[in-house]
C-alpha cells in the first residue's frame, strides 16, 4: 500500500498569531496513530513546551467523521482510526520571537 504523509500550514487568525498545522496520512499502518509535538528546538537546550499553546486538537476520517484523539502525555496524542486516511490538526498560538 502507498504510504503518503502531507503537511499543511495555514494562518486562520494571522493577526492574533494563530497557526493551524494539519497532517494527512493515507493508509496508516496501525489502527492507532501517534502524533507528538517537540518540546525543544534543535540548537537550543531550552525546553519550549510547544504543546502548551495548542488551543484545538482534532482528528477526522476521510469522510469527515470525527475520530477519537486522546492526549496521553504533555505533547503526544493517540488517534483511533478505523479508516484508511487521517487528518490531524492542531491550532496553536504562535509566539513572536
Amino acid at each position: 500500500m502507498n504510504k503518503e504523509i502531507s503537511y499543511k500550514l495555514s494562518f486562520p487568525e494571522r493577526m492574533a498569531h494563530y497557526c493551524e498545522v494539519s497532517i494527512s496520512i493515507n493508509n496508516p499502518e496501525n489502527t492507532i496513530a501517534i502524533f507528538s509535538m517537540p518540546v525543544w528546538t534543535p540548537g537550543s537546550y531550552l525546553i519550549r513546551e510547544f504543546s502548551r499553546n495548542a488551543d484545538s486538537v482534532k482528528a477526522t476520517a476521510s469522510d469527515g467523521e470525527n475520530l477519537k484523539a486522546e492526549k496521553i502525555n504533555k505533547n503526544t496524542w493517540n488517534v483511533f482510526n478505523p479508516e484508511k486516511k487521517i487528518l490531524h490538526s492542531v491550532t496553536r498560538f504562535t509566539e513572536m520571537s
